[in-house]
């Protein structure tokens, strides 16, 4: 039986085109000959074992069949220590061919070169039979490339981390393993993978939530097994400066329209959750808003309806405020104060018939429902309804005037 030889590193084996050469004792034709080695697995990895198996073949013209005693594979140039031999492999008739299997494994790396050479005699002549073949190996590292990303890690928030396996060997990898561990908490540290075959490139997603500000380390550990071949592992890591939370949220408030428009942003460095707006003061009642999610540096205009002012004097001072989640925790933020008015001017005139009033809404909030009266001493006026005015906007009714017999000052009120 051959002997093995063990080895650590992944190897390529290249063999040459022609035919091995030899010679018989005492005679000049050659009937024999080294036909072909092939190599199995090719490429190998490290650690792995391959088969080398050499072919012998007696020609169709030979006389007689030839008895083999001993395959070897020996280093070439100087040293001509052998790796493997296998004795008395078997009988070659002419015409036949035999083929000898050797158990390799490699763990050096570079460029190696062997010469097969068969050793026997014919069965008949007993002349010495010996031929010899180039043997080539190359030895190379070949593993997948593994990489660990975690962008802008923030202390106490949950943050999405990846494992990138590419796949460069030439074999499909079986029964992939990714864990992930480090400077972090990860829920479900484990992934897996029937199989990625050769060039192709996949990546696992990790929830993890780094528990500290600083420098923070990421490991990876991939463990997979060769079609055909062994378990292997390969590792990666990465650090990455995880920062302090900052979970600071700005409210600007004006009003207009009619609204309290109310500006939030976003100051901090990791995303808001669930923001709601609203805002809230003596004598006034102002709806609320959901913007849900506020990313980091984002800014989003919402407008709070104001629902009612009853102030007496027809002045409310509100509140902006609003409550969000970071890291499923309970926030609150308060923002500006705004003044809420509502003021109407009347401006009446002589007309045909009676008198023209222009109501104009000078104030910050809508009106509705604004009756004009007005009176005279000697006749009488009648009134007017407008229904509703937006800050700023102004409307023009007209009042009869009746039993009027001559002229007289007309006094005009709205509510």
């Amino acid at each position: 039986m051959g002997r093995g030889f063990s080895v650590v590193l992944a190897l390529v084996v290249l063999c040459s085109a022609f035919a091995g050469v030899g010679f018989v004792a005492g005679t000049t034709p050659l009937n024999a000959a080294v036909t072909n080695v092939t190599v199995t697995p090719d490429p190998a990895v490290p650690g792995e074992r391959l088969v080398a198996e050499v072919t012998i073949e007696n020609f169709a013209s030979s006389s007689e069949a030839y008895r083999i005693d001993a395959v070897a594979i020996r280093n070439a140039g100087g040293r001509l220590d052998e790796l493997s031999r296998v004795e008395d492999p078997g009988v070659i008739s002419p015409g036949g061919s035999l083929t000898v299997p050797f158990g390799l494994r490699f763990r050096d790396p570079g460029e190696k070169t062997f010469r097969v050479v068969v050793y026997g005699e014919g069965q008949q002549t007993e002349d010495d039979l010996q031929l010899t073949y180039p043997l080539r190996v190359s030895v190379t590292d070949a593993t997948p490339k593994v990489e660990v990303d975690l962008r802008r890690p923030v202390a106490g928030v949950t943050t999405n981390a990846t494992v990138t396996l590419a796949n460069g060997v030439d074999r499909e990898l079986r029964n992939v393993e990714v864990r992930l561990d480090g400077d972090v908490t990860v829920e479900r540290p484990r992934r897996v993978r029937s199989t990625l075959a050769a060039g192709e490139t996949t990546t696992f997603g990790f929830e993890v939530t780094p528990e500290t500000a600083g420098e923070t380390d990421l490991d990876a550990t991939v463990e997979y097994t060769l079609a055909g071949g062994p378990t292997r592992t390969v590792n990666a890591s990465t650090t990455v400066t995880t920062r302090e939370l900052d979970d600071r949220v700005r409210l600007r408030g004006n009003v207009s329209g009619g609204q309290v428009l109310v500006t939030a942003t976003n100051l901090g460095n990791v995303a808001v959750e669930k923001l709601v707006l609203d805002a809230s003061g003596d004598g006034a009642s102002v709806g609320e808003r959901v913007v849900s999610t506020l990313a980091t540096g984002e800014s989003r205009t919402v407008a709070l309806p104001v629902e009612s002012l009853d102030a007496p004097d027809g002045v409310a001072t509100v509140s902006v405020a609003g409550t969000y989640e970071v890291a499923d925790q309970p926030r609150e933020v308060d923002g500006d104060t705004v003044v809420l008015r509502r003021a109407v001017a009347l401006n009446a005139t002589a007309a045909d018939g009676g008198v023209s009033v222009q109501v104009s809404n000078l104030g910050s909030v809508s009106v509705e429902r604004v009756v004009v009266r007005g009176s005279a001493p000697d006749a009488m006026v009648g009134q007017a309804v407008v229904p509703t005015l937006a800050p700023g906007g102004s409307a023009t009714v007209t009042l009869p005037v009746s039993g009027l017999r001559r002229s007289a000052d007309v006094s005009v009120t709205g509510r």
